[in-house]
């Protein structure tokens, strides 16, 4: 029935009908089309075709230290440059005098003698920390020094440069895949993906003397909020040496500060577990617990082309760390990695004694 239409008026209604029809099969089946794209089908290289970012603004800094062979360097920062969210402002990166060269290849970044940060050398921290008994001598080398030293120059960066209200502190050899946003909304974003570490508790509880509640928030990268570092900074070092800079004093005031470690308890450090143990605990302002987003610890072999790393590394995380390559180009070494045994980490020791007593003459 027409109810009442002439046939041409019906005819051209159930023609728009099907015209109606059709377009809306056709946005089902672009739908579909573009969540296969995205969930299905191979990704391209993304750290060379990044997706356009929308418009926004370039508020946060980001410090990255680095002793880093420039290849992973590079891919870092073009990480960061195409997939933080919001986008990076300045990236200081902060590496040895020698490596200032290299630094100076990468686009956009303000390189930094590592020495106008903190004035101590990786051999004076680890005769410090050699000074706290054998365990601590046995994982220590000098490669092993620089990884608390650089940890020292990130955890006091603030008291040197002009950082922005919120600040990135980023490990060299994590590199973004896709785009990562460190909110939620306006809340600061703290992933709970990382490793359980608990040789960082004892250190955390004596120089902050509180108990820390959580161990898997060493995640490779840092959302720093800067007055709450600097309380922390105040907390650890309430008095300042006139002789040389705050922050070198501050250094030397930390390391002393670490507690001995007993013969079977293995103790080390981490700024990023001391800055997140205090926000949780003492912190006044909201924070947002990720514990779904996780990343990738990538095991790699040294000759590895890392222009060749894409987002197909990991399809569900935002970044890799590719931490075993970037401690054979760089030398510094996580001391909590194979330390020496037996009779060989007997002589080992005894070598590191002589290195510092040698040293003090």
């Amino acid at each position: 029935m027409n109810y009442g239409l002439t046939s041409s008026t019906y005819r051209r209604r159930e023609s728009e009908g099907i015209n109606e029809g059709v377009v809306s099969l056709s946005k089902r089946v672009l739908w579909i089309l573009l969540i296969f794209s995205e969930f299905v089908m191979p990704r391209e290289h993304l750290l060379n075709t990044p997706k356009p970012r929308l418009k926004q603004r370039c508020e946060v800094d980001v410090i990255i230290v680095s002793k880093s062979e420039l290849q992973i360097l590079n891919a870092t920062v073009v990480g960061l440059r195409n997939y933080l969210i919001p986008c990076p402002r300045h990236i200081y990166v902060i590496v040895p005098a020698s490596h200032l060269g290299e630094c100076r290849q990468i686009a956009n970044v303000k390189c930094i003698d590592e020495k106008s940060m903190v004035v101590v050398d990786c051999q004076q921290v680890q005769c410090i920390l050699a000074g706290k008994g054998y365990a601590w001598a046995r994982e220590l080398a000098p490669n092993r020094g620089c990884w608390y030293y650089q940890q020292m120059v990130k955890l006091l960066s603030v008291t040197v440069l002009p950082l922005s209200g919120y600040y990135f502190i980023w490990d060299a050899d994590n590199v973004l895949l896709r785009r990562y946003n460190a909110f939620v909304g306006s809340t600061p974003r703290i992933l709970t993906s990382g490793s359980s570490v608990r040789e960082y508790i004892p250190t955390t509880a004596a120089l902050l003397h509180l108990t820390p509640t959580r161990e898997r928030i060493v995640t490779h990268q840092a959302l720093i909020h800067k007055r709450t570092m600097l309380q922390i900074i105040d907390h650890l070092c309430p008095t300042r040496d006139p002789s040389t800079s705050f922050a070198t004093s501050c250094a030397m005031r930390i390391i002393e500060k670490i507690p001995k470690r007993q013969w079977k308890v293995n103790i080390a450090f981490s700024e990023y577990h001391l800055y997140f143990s205090w926000l949780l605990y003492y912190g006044s302002q909201q924070v947002y617990l990720d514990r779904r987003t996780t990343f990738k610890r990538k095991r790699i072999p040294v000759t590895y082309d890392i222009s060749s790393l894409n987002a197909n590394v990991c399809r569900t995380c935002p970044y890799a760390v590719l931490e075993h390559v970037h401690q054979a180009h760089s030398g510094v070494e996580n001391p909590l990695r194979y330390p020496p045994t037996g009779i060989s980490g007997l002589l080992h020791v005894i070598n590191v004694y002589l290195s510092c007593r040698n040293g003090q003459q």
